[in-house]
Formats: structure tokens, C-alpha cells, sequence
């Protein structure tokens, strides 16, 4: 039990004053001496207000006389001796007199008109310095005792309850207590249950007793309910002041955390009204200031986004614009600036109208319409390319090279810009092959339109000679079928207009290449591979057409191939330089060698000194089985042949040779200062073998076959000389009688000629021949052996 339970008491009782004074006397004279010092200061007060009322008048007494009623009127006794500060409730006159000194504030407060003197400092000098130990003294003992229960407050132990326990029956701290129930009541407001301790059940609860009939009258009753009235008010006097006690236990530090509370209190309130004014300012900041800024960005967003919205609008009508632009641009060949049209308009959709649905589609549509470009620039470019290469030369002047690559110039740099232009160079190469087929035959209809054509008879002879080969046209019939002369022209024309086309398929070339190597220098292609691709696929395209152009004109010398191994040396030469002189323009404007055409003309040139070298050989032949084998004279023109063989010049000296008129005769050959006697067999083989160096001055790159059939021929007139004489054989050939020793003399003088005449071949030879076939000229040195 303790004073939260008594305080919670339904019923509590109310305390007498007397215990109170009397423990507050007893404190009092434990503090006798601060007292009696206190008593004798209130004496000395008042006979100093004794001697002011004897000289204040009567309206000055009127005034303390009604301040004494006051303090009559308003305080009493009990409430000053219960009041439950600690500080005053050990010092009943000091309550007194601190009510006293209230009272008199107020009748102060009320009478604030009368005037009063001014007061100073220095008016209670006197006082303070007489007051001064006295004061100290109770200022000593009065922190003594506070910070006494202040430590006893802060312990949390109040006042021992044990003895309150023991005087007051534990019924009547029941939490249950109920005065209304009989046993209670009776127990209560009887004597009987107090005088019998057996009626008192466990827990405080009176038993109910036996009555019997009342034997002592009405006197004893009374009596006892007197006794019992004053046993509870011994009771209620009793927790009174044990209630009092604890009250006054714990009523500083409630009041401390009274006063801190109102303290936080306070605090709320100010930074409450604090954080008003900061409201209020803010808001009139807001208003004033930030609202109207604000409003003036709003503005200016507002503006911004309506300026956007309105480029946007223009960005869309422009795109939609764009198609009747971009057809009409088509209609002028001006690709490039419908490309960059179109390119502008799809980054535009991408990143200024990007989420815009309603130019969702135009995106597809422009790709479309690029597609379309690209179709047209490729067409464009095959058509001015192809056009311009196999443009007839009357047609020169009206389409001039500059003007062609004015307008192949920007195709070139759009179609490398898409990363169309290897497909383009594809496609041109395609459309080059078909149309260089198709060109050679016109070109063959036309040079051979006013030329006559084989009779029958020629064409089953050129049947029988390739019978597994189709019917020929009639162009390349009439082709195999002309003479010389008409051939001749006919192929100087060709090759005229052949090397016309690989002429301007080389600038085309040209013309890609510094586009594509401009592009790389101003970075446009996004691929560093791609632009030495179509390069190389560029030069690609010039390589295979010279090829082709080159085997279809072979082909022609290939059906002429019988006519050309008949033809004499200075005609086949005419065919020769013209076709060399094609192969070397062509190859020059390719940088690189052409083999189709060369292999033809080596064919041809082989099977013409193959013809050459057997007609010589039956031509010995002859000569030797009709030789006589007699001394003749040596004409002025084998003695200057002899003459130049010996003197080895440089440069065309066998061809360009000066003719020499009939200027007479010798008897004797001389070479290097020796003297031949020779027969006219031999003079026809000096003949022979200028022929044969002619021939490898003319034909160099047959060389090295023309010495091997020189040597050839100069093995068989030495074995066939040396079977005639020494053998005997010209008895029955040339119808000699016997073989005397003139034949002999002349048969010796004749191979000694040609043995004199291996070193100067040998040497005329080695300028002819290349470096790497000059060992060949050893066979020379293995008939000079023989």
C-alpha cells in the first residue's frame, strides 16, 4: 500500500488541523533560535510602525487599517497551514506574513493613484547593513533544508506506511471497498465488530454476529456509536496525515517538472509563433517576389514550348513537301541534291520529330523514295558510261569527255557515299561484256559492207578446214575470205574503234579512282575498307574488258590463221605493228601486261616463220640437187650483205638495209680480208640467212625460235653439201660425171664461209635475244664444231 492507493480511495477522509500544529510546533522548537531571532526582528518592526503611526495622519492610518481588514479577510489559519510548499509549511509566522505581504499587493495594485515618494537605493542601506547576519544565517539554513529534500524527494522513498497499516483496518483499503454492503456497514457505523476481534474475517471482512436481545437499554448503544464515530475520525485523521506526508514528499519535484513543463510550454509557443512569422514573411515573400518570378519562367517555358511546337509544325509541312521536290529534282538528273534532301528529312524524323505518330509513315516513304534514287543514279551512271564508251568517234563532239565526267563525277561520289557503288561497278561490268559482244559484230557488219563474200567454193574449203567448228557468220566469212589490203583496213578500223572504248573505260577508271581517293581525304565513307575495294574492283573492270575486247579481236586473227602463215614478211608486218601497237596502248592504260591478243599474234608469228623456215628448207634443197658445183661471181649486192653482217651495228640494220642496183660482179667473196671462191648455192644461203636475221629483227620475240631453225638450216646445207660432194651424191643428182678436186676445193671454200660466218650471227644474234636466252646461242658454237 502506498500513496497512489490512498490517493485513489473512493471515500477519503478529510484530516484535522490539530495534528498538523502540533508537529509543526515541534519543528518549530527544534528551530527555537532562528524563531526567537525572527520574533524579536517582527518586535522591532513593529514599534517602528508604532512610532510611523504616531506621526502619519489620518488618511495614512485610514489606509493601514484597511490593510489589516484585508489580511483578516482573506487568509485564516488552516490556509496557511496547509500550504504544501516545504519551504513555508516549518514556518507558520513566516506564511503569515508572506499572506500578509500578498494582501498587500493587491491593496497596492487597487490604490495605484495615491502618490508615493521616490525611492532609491540608498533608503535601505541601513536596513541591509543591519539585516545583513541575520539574513545570511537564514539564507544558510533555508538551502540546508532544501537541498536536504530535494535529495529525499529524487531517492524516490516516501514515508513509511507500515505504522498507517497497523492503526487502520485493512478493509478500508480494499480496492473493492463498497460501504453499501451489510457486513461493511455494520462493521463501520457499530461497536460491537471493533470489541469482538473473532467477528473479523481474513482480509479486514466482519463476520456477521448472532444477535441477541438488546438486555442493556437504549443508553449503551448510543455510547458505543459515540465511540465508534470517534475511532474512525481518529482513522480518517490519521491517513490525513500520512496522505499529507506523501503529498508532501513528491510536491517539489511534481512542481519542478510543473515548471519545466510550462517552460517547454513556452518554448512550443514561441517557436510556434516563430515559425508563424517565418510563415507569414515566406508567404509574403512568395507572393511578392518568388510568385511573380515563377510566373515569368512559366511564361518563358510556355513560350519555348509553343516555339517548339511551332518549328515542329514547320519541320512537318517541309517533309511533306518533300516528295513533289524530290520527283521534280529526279526529272533533272540532280540526284545529289534530292540524296541530301532525303537524308536531312529522315535525320530530322529521327531526332527533331521522333514520337510524333503522325509522321510515323513518312519515314518509310523517304526510304522508298532512296531507294528509288539509287535505282536511278545506277541507271544513269550505266547508261552515260556505256553510252560514252561505245559511242562511234563521228559522235565524239557531241558528248565530249569533259562533259561525261562532269556528270559521272557526282553519281560517282552519291553512289560511294550509300556504299552503292561496288554493286554499281557489277552491274557496269555486266552491261560492258554484253555490250562489247554485241559491238564487235556491228563493227564487223559495218567495216564489211561494201566488201564482196566468198564464192562456194571458198566457203565448203573453209568448212572442210574446221569441220567441227558452226556455220560462220557472214561478216567473219567475208573477214577470213579478203585479200590483204581490204583486211588490212578493216582491222586498222577495229582496233582504231577497240582501242577508242578501252580508252575511255581507263577514264571512267581514272575517274572513280581520284573520286573514291578525294572522299578518303575529306573522310565522307564511314568504312576505310570499302573505298579501296571499289578501287580494286574499278580496275577490275578494266582488266576484263581489255581481256575480252582483246579475245574477241583474236579471234579474228585466229580465223585468218592459215592466210597470215602464207603472207609475205612485209605484209604480215604491217598486221603485226598495227596489233602490237594496239597491245602496247592497252596495256599502257591498264598498267598491266595483256597476254590473249600476244599469244594469238605469237601463234601467227610462229606458224609464219614455221612457213618461212620450210619454204627455205625445200628451197635448199632444190639448190643443192641442182648445184654444179662450179666457181661463179659474186655479185655486188651478196658482197654488201656479207659486208653488214661483219660490221655489227646496232639498231635496224638488216631490215633498212639500202637496195643495191646492178653494179657488176667479183670473182672472189671477201670477209674480214680472206678470199671465197664460192658456188651460187652458197650465195642464195647468204641470202637466206639475212632473211632470217631479218626476221628476228622484226619478229624479236622469236628469237630465240629463229635461231634454232638457222641452226637448223645451216646443219642441213653443211650435211647436205658434204653428202653431195663427199659422198658423191651430186653423180647422181646433178648428173655430174665424177667429184674432182675443183668440187672439192669449192665445197670446202663454201663451209668455210659459213664457218667465218658463226661468230658475226652469234654476235648479231645476242642483241636480238634477251639476257636470259643468250646460253641458246651456244648451238651456233656446236655447228661451227660440226
Amino acid at each position: 500500500m502506498n500513496g497512489k492507493s490512498l490517493l485513489a480511495q473512493p471515500k477519503a477522509f478529510l484530516g484535522k488541523l490539530n495534528t498538523k500544529i502540533k508537529e509543526t510546533t515541534g519543528e518549530t522548537k527544534k528551530k527555537s533560535g532562528a524563531v526567537a531571532l525572527f520574533k524579536e526582528e517582527e518586535s522591532r518592526r513593529r514599534e517602528e510602525r508604532r512610532v510611523q503611526n504616531a506621526n502619519k495622519t489620518e488618511e495614512e492610518l485610514r489606509l493601514d487599517e484597511e490593510v489589516y481588514t484585508e489580511l483578516r479577510k482573506n487568509q485564516n489559519l488552516s490556509s496557511v497551514l496547509n500550504n504544501p510548499m516545504p519551504e513555508n509549511s516549518s514556518n507558520v509566522f513566516g506564511l503569515i506574513y508572506d499572506a500578509g505581504q500578498g494582501a498587500m499587493h493587491n491593496i497596492q495594485q487597487q490604490t495605484q493613484q495615491v502618490s508615493l515618494p521616490s525611492i532609491s537605493y540608498s533608503d535601505f542601506t541601513h536596513y541591509i547593513n543591519r539585516n545583513k547576519e541575520v539574513y545570511r544565517m537564514f539564507s544558510y539554513m533555508r538551502t540546508v533544508r532544501t537541498n536536504t529534500e530535494v535529495t529525499k524527494a529524487n531517492s524516490g522513498s516516501g514515508p513509511d506506511m507500515t505504522e498507517l497499516f497497523k492503526v487502520v483496518p485493512a478493509v478500508y483499503f480494499r480496492p473493492d471497498f463498497k460501504l453499501e454492503e451489510q457486513p461493511i456497514f455494520t462493521s463501520s457505523v457499530s461497536n460491537r465488530a471493533g470489541s469482538r476481534p473473532d467477528l473479523m474475517a481474513e482480509g479486514g471482512v466482519p463476520k456477521t454476529p448472532n444477535r441477541s436481545p438488546n438486555k442493556g437499554g437504549v443508553a449503551p448503544i448510543a455510547a458505543a456509536s459515540l465511540q465508534q464515530q470517534e475511532k474512525l475520525s481518529h482513522y480518517l485523521d490519521f491517513v490525513e496525515v500520512h496522505l499529507f506526508q506523501q503529498i508532501s514528499s513528491r510536491f517539489h519535484s511534481f512542481l519542478q517538472g510543473l515548471q519545466t513543463m510550462q517552460e517547454l510550454h513556452s518554448q512550443i509557443t514561441f517557436a510556434c509563433e516563430t515559425i508563424k512569422n517565418i510563415r507569414q514573411r515566406l508567404m509574403t515573400l512568395h507572393d511578392g517576389m518568388v510568385q511573380k518570378a515563377l510566373r515569368v519562367a512559366q511564361i518563358r517555358r510556355r513560350r519555348a514550348n509553343m516555339e517548339s511546337v511551332r518549328q515542329k509544325l514547320e519541320l512537318m509541312a517541309a517533309i511533306r513537301q518533300i516528295q513533289p521536290t524530290i520527283q521534280q529534282l529526279l526529272s533533272t538528273s540532280n540526284f545529289s541534291p534530292a540524296l541530301d534532301l532525303i537524308e536531312s528529312a529522315q535525320e530530322t524524323l529521327k531526332t527533331k520529330l521522333v514520337g510524333i505518330s503522325s509522321v510515323k509513315h513518312m519515314y518509310l516513304q523517304l526510304q522508298e523514295m532512296r531507294s528509288l534514287v539509287e535505282r536511278f543514279m545506277e541507271n544513269e551512271f550505266l547508261s552515260l558510261a556505256t553510252g560514252w564508251v561505245f559511242t562511234n568517234t563521228t559522235d565524239v563532239n557531241d558528248r565530249s569527255s569533259s562533259e561525261v565526267e562532269e556528270r559521272l563525277m557526282p553519281l560517282i561520289h552519291d553512289l560511294l557515299r550509300l556504299n552503292k557503288l561496288n554493286r554499281v561497278i557489277a552491274s557496269y561490268l555486266e552491261k560492258l561484256t554484253s555490250n562489247v559482244k554485241l559491238k564487235v559484230k556491228e563493227l564487223l557488219n559495218e567495216l564489211t559492207a561494201g566488201v564482196p563474200g566468198p564464192d562456194a567454193g571458198m566457203m565448203r574449203e573453209m568448212e572442210s578446214q574446221n569441220p567441227s567448228r558452226k556455220k560462220k557468220s557472214a561478216a567473219l566469212a567475208k573477214i577470213i575470205s579478203m585479200d590483204h589490203a581490204n583486211f588490212l583496213n578493216c582491222w586498222t578500223q577495229m582496233l582504231k574503234r577497240c582501242i577508242q572504248w578501252i580508252r575511255r573505260i581507263s577514264q571512267i577508271h581514272k575517274l572513280l579512282v581520284a573520286v573514291v581517293q578525294a572522299s578518303q581525304e575529306a573522310s565522307l565513307t564511314k568504312r576505310d575498307t570499302y573505298p579501296v575495294q571499289c578501287q580494286a574492283e574499278s580496275a577490275e573492270v578494266l582488266q576484263s574488258m581489255c581481256d575480252i575486247i582483246h579475245k574477241r579481236v583474236g579471234q579474228l586473227l585466229t580465223e585468218r590463221q592459215n592466210t597470215h602463215a602464207r603472207l609475205p614478211m612485209k605484209h604480215f608486218r604491217q598486221i603485226f605493228n598495227s596489233t602490237l601497237e594496239f597491245v602496247i596502248q592497252s596495256e599502257e592504260r591498264m598498267n598491266s601486261s595483256c597476254f590473249p591478243l600476244r599469244s594469238v599474234l605469237l601463234t601467227q608469228s610462229k606458224a609464219l616463220l614455221q612457213g618461212f623456215h620450210d619454204s627455205k628448207v625445200n628451197q635448199i634443197n632444190l639448190l643443192l640437187e641442182s648445184e654444179r658445183w662450179e666457181q661463179t661471181e659474186v655479185p655486188i649486192e651478196i658482197q654488201t650483205i656479207v659486208n653488214t653482217i661483219s660490221k655489227q651495228r646496232s639498231g635496224s640494220r638488216y631490215v633498212d638495209m639500202p637496195s643495191v642496183s646492178d653494179g657488176g660482179a667479183a670473182k672472189e667473196l671477201y670477209l674480214e680480208g680472206e678470199k671465197f671462191h664460192v658456188v651460187g648455192s652458197t650465195l642464195m644461203f647468204i641470202k637466206m640467212v639475212l632473211e632470217y636475221l631479218q626476221l628476228a629483227e622484226q619478229l624479236p620475240m622469236l628469237s630465240a625460235d629463229i635461231l634454232h631453225r638457222l641452226c637448223e638450216i645451216m646443219k642441213l646445207y653443211n650435211s647436205r653439201t658434204c653428202q653431195l660432194v663427199l659422198g658423191a651424191g651430186a653423180l647422181l643428182v646433178a648428173k655430174l660425171k665424177s667429184i674432182t678436186s675443183k668440187h672439192l676445193a669449192l665445197a670446202a671454200q663454201s663451209i668455210g664461209l659459213l664457218y667465218k660466218f658463226v661468230p658475226m650471227l652469234k654476235a648479231s644474234l645476242a642483241e636480238l635475244l634477251p639476257y636470259t636466252q643468250r646460253l641458246l646461242l651456244g648451238e651456233l658454237d656446236r655447228v661451227s664444231q660440226d
